[in-house]
């Protein structure tokens, strides 16, 4: 509690300098602010060259044995990339859905869908190296972000914290004694204005900072909520984030990153994706039901979604000689409320309350080979302390007894975890080199909550809360457990030529058993563990005109975990085993020095390979009569048992049956990016005609492959002119020219309530100028 302490006031005094700065803000889909120029144009035709820390050091892309797929600032503009949830606009191996919450994220096929509190992504999101348990779409908003890492595969040694199936690593700029100033004002359809701002400069000697702010409100929605005839699908969200770099001397640095990030979105969710009988929730007649436009709702409140989250993190390095040392210290602090009409329908039956609030600390130290070492060493310790839960979840409506009735779920998680892990990689004999790693990790999960009812009514053997007595209180649950696991990675490169390298590795992930909190569970779901096997080719041909970098691979998982909605409630099981296996292909070229083209493609076969007794959702039409003379549906454990609540019954039950052979959700067979920058001199200036395609194949929301994302293709476009003898442009930009409509999620559930979804974004479409000075 007192380093939580101290890191409170730690984050106060900072951003209370940052509050006396001028605030201004962010960038809408398909603008942002003018990247750093990365070097002077010779006018050749030539890649530029790629550093990333994918080993927790500085290194070309070319020279490091990880599948890393970096995007830069100027291919995220090409992408019409504004926030993390489009990262797959650029990298079409990852899959990320924004629910109602923190950001749903899959790598290669690996992830699950529950953004419950306590539990963790198993693709995991860092920014600057420190693990964000939480993430939000909001952090990818700032103007200072120079580089987004997406590392493929397990990742357990280096980077370790539930990074299973891999790890978006955000990489943000430091700032240096130039001044520098950087500005992004932008209008767009339904009423939405961005505005961005980047400074850095020097303010004593040996002393550098930056600070970046972001602005943006969309007034008009994507559609209407036909009961209350208002707008959804709107909301606005502001940050700002800074950077102090301190050279204490020459071989001290100290650097200080702040950051603040708050939102409030109406979220258009709830407009069935495929509903039950004649697609009415609980067989409700048309004339209750209505059909609805993709974008509307018909629901008796707005859905309203709010976030606010703040950090800041202190890094020492410091030179010793022999080694370099590092030590990183981050605090973060999350809070959200969400607030929806379960029902989905025009009549106030259901309604629940979320109140998430979360917390977490990390301290790494790390040791560091020199950069001239002829073996290439880090070796480090870490320690996470988090604590994430509800106060309360809450329920409301005619299912829970009418008005004034509330039944709320008290449920929090903490998590310790402890680990130590090193990695070298060295010279073996002609043009080979290995590198071996190793993570020992210890993980101390812990639970605690109850279910209460308050309501109306005088009840003088209970306390009130709220000014609603408690009718009933549940018992007090809790568990406790201790999870031990040795992660590792082993790979062998050869370079072929200083342009050419294959390399070869097998690896082990690792994500952590947690705790259900929705309702509190006192038994753990078990760890998830996966191990890979990878081949994988690097080139730079022509000169460096053409970038070829290709990779097969291989994950047996063990015990993955499977998140499913049962009830409105987002659980957690684990499945026996299953396995992600394809190939990816990067190419990236150079036509001329005006001509940029790049595509990208991802084959994926992810599959559970046993998965008995997992939850299936069907429709009362799908039943028949099984041996026993019980109901039953094909493809369930027969006889079926189904589910006869009646709070969950209706037309849509849920059944036991075995997905083994099935797809795993969120796993597109094949998708893929192509895009293009093009540059023509007009007059003095100059005029760059960009474009980007990302296709996805489509893929099952559920492990029982009964909804099914259709394929579809997102086409984004800009045309920018560049002022002659300044930094000044001016964009005009679309996102999704054709209209395509696809959903960012979907909820297979049982009960009355039938199939609600998530829209993806419609075409927006807008004008930009960027100034720079």
């Amino acid at each position: 509690m007192q380093s939580f302490q101290a890191y409170w006031h730690l984050i106060s005094a900072s951003l209370a300098s940052a509050a006396a700065m001028p605030a201004l803000a962010q960038v809408p889909s398909g603008t942002s602010a003018i990247e750093p120029a990365a070097a002077e144009s010779t006018g050749e035709a030539r890649l530029d060259e790629i550093v990333v820390t994918a080993q927790r050091r500085e290194e070309r892309l070319q020279d490091v044995p990880v599948s890393v797929s970096v995007v830069s600032p100027m291919a995220l503009r090409t992408a019409g990339v504004a926030d993390l949830v489009q990262i797959a606009k650029a990298s079409p191996s990852v899959t990320i859905n924004q629910g109602n919450g923190p950001l749903l994220t899959f790598i290669r096929g690996i992830g699950n869908t529950t953004s419950a509190a306590g539990n963790e992504a198993s693709a995991a999101v860092y920014i600057d190296g420190v693990y964000v348990a939480r993430p939000v779409s909001d952090m990818f908003s700032l103007t200072n972000i120079e580089r987004v890492e997406v590392l493929k595969g397990p990742q357990g040694t280096l980077f370790g914290r539930n990074s299973s199936g891999g790890l978006i690593n955000i990489v943000t700029r430091s700032p240096t004694a130039k001044p520098t100033a950087e500005v992004s004002l932008g209008y767009s359809n339904y009423q939405t204005i961005d505005t961005s701002v980047y400074l850095s400069g020097g303010i004593a000697n040996g002393i550098a900072a930056d600070f970046a702010a972001f602005y943006h409100k969309q007034r008009d929605g994507w559609g209407t909520n036909v009961t209350l005839n208002r707008d959804t699908g709107f909301g606005r969200r502001y940050g700002v984030r800074s950077k102090i770099v301190a050279e204490v001397s020459d071989n001290t640095k100290i650097t200080l990153s702040v950051d603040y990030l708050r939102s409030r979105t109406n979220i258009p969710f709830g407009n069935p994706v495929r509903g039950t009988t004649q697609g009415n929730p609980a067989g409700l007649p048309p004339t209750i039901y209505a059909p609805l436009s993709f974008y509307d709702i018909q629901q008796t409140q707005d859905n309203v979604y709010t976030n606010k989250t703040y950090s800041a993190t202190i890094r020492l390095d410091q030179e010793l000689g022999f080694a370099r040392f590092a030590s990183i210290s981050s605090y973060r602090r999350t809070k959200s409320y969400y607030s929806y009409d379960a029902d989905y329908i025009p009549i106030p039956d259901f309604v629940v309350q979320l109140d998430n609030r979360a917390r977490q600390f990390t301290q790494e130290l790390q040791l560091l080979s020199n950069p001239e070492s002829k073996i290439n060493w880090v070796t480090g310790l870490y320690y996470f302390r988090a604590t994430d839960g509800y106060y309360p979840t809450s329920f409301q409506g005619g299912r829970f007894g009418g008005p004034g009735v509330n039944v709320n779920l008290f449920g929090v998680d903490k998590m310790k975890s402890y680990s130590a892990y090193g990695q070298a990689t060295f010279p073996l004999a002609g043009k080979f080199n290995a590198t071996l790693g190793a993570r020992y990790t210890i993980d101390k999960p812990s639970t605690f909550g109850y279910q209460q009812v308050t309501g109306v009514g005088p009840n003088p053997e209970r306390p009130s809360v709220g000014g609603s007595p408690i009718l009933v209180q549940g018992p007090n649950v809790s568990g406790k457990t201790t999870f031990k696991k040795l992660t590792w990675r082993g790979a062998l490169e050869y370079k072929v030529n200083d342009d050419v390298m294959v390399f070869a590795s097998v690896s082990r992930g690792y994500k952590a058993g947690v705790y259900e909190t929705i309702p509190v569970s006192g038994t753990a779901i078990d760890p998830e563990t996966v191990e890979a096997y990878e081949i994988g080719l690097k080139s730079e041909l022509f000169d460096r005109r053409l970038r070829l970098n290709g990779a097969v691979f291989w994950n047996d998982i063990k015990d993955p975990q499977v998140s499913f909605v049962r009830a409105t409630f987002i659980s957690l099981a684990n499945a026996k085993s299953a396995r992600s296996r394809g190939a990816e292909l990067e190419a990236e070229f150079a036509a001329t020095s005006q001509l940029r083209l790049q595509v990208s493609a991802t084959y994926l076969d992810a599959r559970f390979r046993t998965f008995e007794n997992a939850p299936f959702v069907v429709q009362n039409t799908q039943l028949v009569t099984g041996p026993s003379g019980l109901p039953t549906v094909p493809g369930c454990t027969a006889p079926a048992t189904l589910n006869t609540d009646p709070a969950n019954g209706g037309n849509v039950d849920i059944c036991a049956g075995s997905a083994s052979g099935n797809r795993m959700p969120r796993a597109p067979k094949f998708a893929g990016v192509a895009n293009f920058s093009y540059d023509i001199p007009l007059g003095e200036g100059q005029l760059t005609l960009s474009g980007n395609a990302n296709y996805n194949g489509g893929y099952y929301w559920e492990p029982d492959n009964l909804l099914k994302q259709r394929d579809y293709i997102l086409i984004d476009a800009s045309i920018a002119y560049h002022f002659p003898n300044s930094d000044t442009q001016i964009r005009i930009w679309g996102a999704n020219l054709t209209k395509t409509h696809y959903y960012t999620e979907v909820y297979e559930q049982a009960g009355p309530d039938g199939y609600p979804s998530i829209p993806g974004a419609p075409r927006t479409y807008g004008v930009a100028v960027d100034l720079k000075f």
